[in-house]
């Protein structure tokens, strides 16, 4: 097992068996691939680390819970976890010209004629036609809303799961901060600050940077490439989301300078931080993840530095857990009602006229009386 105790997942299980039942359904087709926002849906029902590959898993409301595996070594770890019934292989010459077709001839084995599905983008319309195709007349239901109800609301372990995945993250950002300073390569404290993740046990690491006079966050081989050596005037910008064991995922996202920064990003900065504090007093139980988009709003466009924020609907933060973004998006539209479980990462942006951007990062968790912030990180503009 990986970490999650086997009576957390038949919990997870129990609950989506009564949602389907609930809306007249016997089978649910599960599906998750090797992308850090898309893997989340077979770890939360299976315990499974999905590394590369599409896989999928069927859970029968009246029957057993079978995994489709695409190579033995999955196939024989989630057997022996016991967090599946049955296993069955996609057959190698069917992987990746008709991926579906198992699933689908298993479906018109049982008779199924009308099968819901999920899988927030880890599931392809290659899988989908295929199973189709092998099982003729079968209909489709639309299942991620029915999914989704069920992971925002973190349970009791997944909190403690989140809290150690954000100490975790918290404790990396610190060792690459104690790295930063002139005379050092921006990639090296990157190498250096990676070594020390692995040994915190990170599950998976992502990493952003750079450093130029107006940074934007990049991946790591630009910084790479620009090899950059650090020096007086340079501003950072860094972010950190990193899975601790478990599977769950945390964020830290800041901007560290080499000297002062100038008058103009110290003011956004600060709106930013009120902009934060408006949200998180709008997360209560009962309102909407709306309200919290509004709020921060509110504050912003009252600024020059927000106004981009009149047009169009911008999303300025997200969920996460066990995938690195996950549902509720914050935006105004949102019509999400906020839940004791829910857990938000805020991060709204303030823009400069000259192209710079400021941005933090605070993750929260609704609970019964508001919303307990969970980061830890001092909040003011860290300089070096």
């Amino acid at each position: 097992m990986l970490v999650t105790p086997k009576s957390e997942i038949e919990r997870r299980q129990l609950e989506i068996r009564k949602r389907l039942a609930a809306n007249g359904l016997r089978y649910l087709v599960l599906g998750s691939s090797g992308q850090t926002n898309h893997r989340g849906m077979l770890r939360y029902f299976a315990d499974y680390y999905i590394s590369v590959f599409e896989e999928f898993l069927v859970i029968d409301a009246e029957g057993p819970v079978v995994f489709f595996a695409h190579d033995g070594v999955g196939a024989a770890y989630v057997k022996e976890e016991g967090s599946v019934d049955e296993v069955l292989f996609i057959p190698g010459m069917e992987y990746n010209t008709v991926p579906g077709k198992c699933v689908g001839e298993y479906l018109r084995k049982h008779n199924a004629s009308k099968v819901a599905y999920a899988g927030f983008g880890g599931i392809s319309a290659h899988f989908l036609q295929s199973m189709k195709d092998a099982c003729p007349g079968l209909e489709l239901v639309y299942f991620d809303h029915e999914v989704w109800e069920m992971r925002m609301r973190k349970s009791p372990y997944e909190v403690e799961l989140s809290k150690a995945t954000i100490k975790l993250n918290e404790d990396n950002y610190n060792y690459w901060l104690s790295l930063v300073k002139p005379g050092v390569y921006e990639d090296d404290a990157i190498d250096l600050a990676g070594a020390y993740g692995w040994k915190l046990h990170t599950e998976d690491q992502y990493w952003l940077t750079d450093t130029r006079f107006h940074p934007i966050w990049s991946p790591v081989p630009l910084a790479r490439e620009k090899h950059h050596m650090w020096k007086e005037g340079d501003q950072i910008g860094i972010v950190l989301e990193h899975a601790a064991p478990g599977g769950h995922y945390s964020e830290v996202a800041r901007h560290v300078f080499i000297g002062e920064p100038d008058r103009e990003f110290k003011e956004g900065y600060e709106l930013l931080k009120e902009a934060q504090a408006a949200g998180f007093e709008a997360m209560k139980p009962g309102n909407t993840v709306g309200d919290v988009a509004r709020a921060v709003e509110n504050v912003m466009t009252k600024s020059v530095y927000g106004a981009y924020l009149k047009d169009g609907v911008n999303n300025m933060g997200h969920g996460q857990g066990l995938d690195i973004w996950e549902y509720p998006m914050i935006n105004r539209e949102d019509k999400t009602v906020l839940a004791p479980g829910m857990r938000l990462n805020l991060h709204p942006n303030v823009r400069f006229q000259d192209g710079k951007t400021a941005n933090c990062c605070e993750l929260y968790l609704v609970t019964e009386g508001g919303a307990e912030k969970l980061s830890t990180l001092p909040t003011e503009l860290t300089i070096i």
